[in-house]
Order: structure tokens, then sequence, then C-alpha cells
């Protein structure tokens, strides 16, 4: 952010490419900017003095997943293209105009004019990005490549999201089943329970019957039971999901929803080993980024572990890089929480045939081929347990209502 002792600067120049370029940047004095022109290799036509501009405001609240995408893509083109990514910001929140993104986009190529790298520019909107990403993009640079880096990170956001749109079509339907059935449940519960229950406590007084509030069979009796406490229920559901929307708008962005990304693939069926795999894939593609970068192993081992924005791989990760850097061959290493025994052991495999990048990258296809056919399966899965739990509901109900009655109807033809 611009201080009171940085004056602003206006400049036209031309790029190595050959690309004419204009602009503004802040700077203590005119040499100060003439000497980051210079550090991002433009060849300055004019530059000059003028009046300060007021900064872009900040937009408040975290980005939409898609906003962010777009802002990563487009990322990976400037790197890619060679552009200098301020400027490249600039057109790009100038193509834009309006919106969300767009304010974002201005404010951060506004940043990076007054000096300030790019982590710390996305640092400073910290709220506004995933947790980790300026860690990410600062261990891209210190990789030397951090176009592969984002494009890890893409791939990495096209299996999850794909994972998202499984869990979506699979709960879809039985979820407006769901729905559906809770209003028939709330229909018996306002309107059917309070006349129901009259007629058998009338037919439970007449002692000819032999029939009492016991002997009424059990699921009838749980499901009056239920029934004289369902506004509760719906109640408790009600706050329990208000209070996950409040958690999910708050924290979407913050470190607790990796730490809970990590829980859900340790510990949840049937979502779990598909978002698992994904980790592995992207922790491959970071260590082979990494390697390729002339980093040695314990080295890539930690960078990956950050690129890989997982606080349990970056964990299983450092433990991996300690044990090198004391003399240990990673097969002596215990498995991890998320990096098993076997990734390891190809790990020292490749080494040790000197074909780490080609072991890497077919680790990394081997596992998102995986994510994909698990996340393919869930599907039908996720449906046929959904649907068969409604059945079960229905079928509960059905009995409770009619078991009464049959008993009745049997003891009074005896």
């Amino acid at each position: 952010m611009p201080t009171s002792a940085q004056e602003q600067f206006a400049y036209t120049g031309t790029l190595p490419t050959g690309m004419a370029i204009n602009g503004t940047l802040e700077a203590v004095d005119q040499a100060a900017a003439v000497a980051i022109l210079e550090k991002l290799h433009v060849k300055i036509d004019q530059i000059q003095a003028v009046a300060a501009a007021s900064a872009p405001s900040r937009a408040a609240g975290p980005l939409g997943s898609e906003d962010f995408k777009t802002f990563n893509q487009q990322l990976v083109l400037l790197v890619q293209s060679g552009m200098p990514v301020e400027y490249g910001l600039r057109l790009l929140a100038a193509d834009l105009r309006r919106g969300r993104l767009a304010k974002t986009i201005a404010t951060i190529s506004s940043e990076l004019d007054s000096g300030l790298s790019l982590p710390e520019a996305i640092e400073r909107h910290g709220s506004e990005f995933p947790a980790d990403y300026a860690k990410l993009l600062d261990a891209g640079i210190r990789s030397n490549n951090l176009s592969a880096v984002l494009l890890n990170l893409e791939a990495h956001l096209e299996l999850t999201q794909k994972l998202g749109d499984a869990l979506r079509r699979a709960l879809y339907y039985p979820m407006f089943v769901a729905l559906a059935l809770l209003a028939v449940l709330s229909f018996l519960d306002f309107y059917v329970l309070p006349l129901y229950r009259p007629i058998v406590d009338a037919l439970l007084t007449k002692s000819r019957y032999g029939y009492g509030l016991h002997q009424l069979p059990l699921v009838t009796r749980l499901v009056l039971a239920v029934g004289s406490v369902l506004p509760e229920i719906l109640v408790g559901l009600g706050v329990l999901i208000g209070a996950w929307l409040i958690f999910w708008i708050t924290c979407h962005h913050r470190p607790v929803m990796l730490r809970l990304r990590d829980w859900v693939a340790c510990h949840l069926p049937f979502i779990g080993p598909p978002l698992r795999l994904s980790l592995l894939e992207r922790w491959c593609g970071a260590l082979n980024v990494a390697v390729a970068g002339g980093m040695n192993l314990p080295q890539a081992l930690d960078l990956a572990g950050t690129i890989s924005g997982s606080p349990r791989v970056r964990a299983d990760g450092a433990a991996l890089a300690q044990a090198l850097s004391q003399g240990a061959k990673l097969a002596q290493v215990p498995s991890g929480r998320i990096i098993p025994k076997t990734a390891v052991m190809m790990v020292q495999a490749g080494m040790e045939n000197n074909n780490l990048s080609d072991t890497l990258v077919t680790m990394g296809e081997s596992y998102r081929r995986q994510a994909e056919t698990r996340i393919a399966a869930l599907v039908p899965v996720l449906s046929m347990a959904a649907l068969l739990l409604i059945a079960a509901v229905v079928v509960v109900l059905m009995l409770a209502v009619f078991l009464p009655l049959v008993d009745l109807m049997g003891k009074w033809a005896g």
C-alpha cells in the first residue's frame, strides 16, 4: 500500500518482446521508480511524476470459486507470456471493468506498482484468497517455475470440482425426496397424529380388547415418541444448517478449512479416498516441480508440502526431509497421515534409478486416474444409499401406523 512519503509516476516503455506498455507506479522518487522498471526489464521511453490517484477500494469478503479460478488461470498466462505481472493484471482489470474480481485485481496491480512482491500483495488480501495461496506463490517463485506450480493448483482445483459435482449429482434427487418426506412427516405430526392419538387412546381404554400402551408395537411407540418432539428436532436441524452456513462463509478461506479437508480425506468414507488421492497427485506434481527447479530432495520435499496446500501432507513431507537430512533412507520413515509407505518407496526407487522425475509423473497420473475412478463411482453408490435410507424410513412409518390396527382387528375377529 502507498505511504505518505511516496510519489506516483506515469511511464511509457517497451518490453523485451517489443510490446509497448504504459502505466503508473509509486516510489519514493523518480530514481527509485526507474530502478523498479529496470528490474522488470522495461525499456523506459518516458517517466514523470503525476498527482497521486486514490487507490482502488479493497473488495470485502472472499472471492467466489469461479472468480479465484479465473484469477489463477490468468496469472498462469501472464507468467508464461513473460509479461510483467502488474501490467498484465492492470489490463485484465480493465477488460473485466466491474465486479469483485476486477476490483481485487486492480488493487493488487496498484500494490505491485508500489514495489510489493506478488506473494506480499496476495498476503495483504488473505481474506479474499484461499488459505496459503501467498505461500504457494512464494514456493513457485523459489522453485523457479511459478507457472508449473499454478498449473498444479489448477489441476487440483479441477479434480476437487469433479468431486463436488459428483456429490451434488449423487445427492440432488435423494435430497429432494428427503425434503418431501420431511414435509410428509411434518403433516403427520401436526395434522394426523393429533387425530390418531385419541383414537388409539379410546381403543386402549376398552379393557375387553386386552390392549395397553405397553402392548403397542415398539415401532409405533418410537414413531409416537419422535412425533412428540419433531418440532424440536426441526428447530435443531435448522440451527445446525445455519451454524454450518455461518462457519462456511466466515472460514471458507481460512487455514481451518485446510485442516477440515485433511480430516475428511483421512476419516470420511466415500468422499475421503478420492480427496486423499487428489492430494497425493498434487504432491507428486509439486515434488517434480521442485526437483526440476534444481533443489535437493530435502528442500524439494519441504517445498512440495507447501505447494500441496495440505497441513498433513506438509507434516509428512517435513518428516521425510528431516530423515534424509539426518542420513536415513526414505524407506525407514513410517507411513504418513496422507503420504503412504508405497509412495515413499517409489520415490526412493526413483532416486536410486536416477529417474525420479519420470517416477513422479507416473505416480501423479496413477493417483489422478484412481481419484477419477472413485469419483465416478460415488454417484451410484451415494444415490442408492440415500434412497435405501429414505425407503427404510417410509417402511417404518407404514408399519407404525398399520401394525396396531392389524392387531386390533385380529382381536376383534377373535
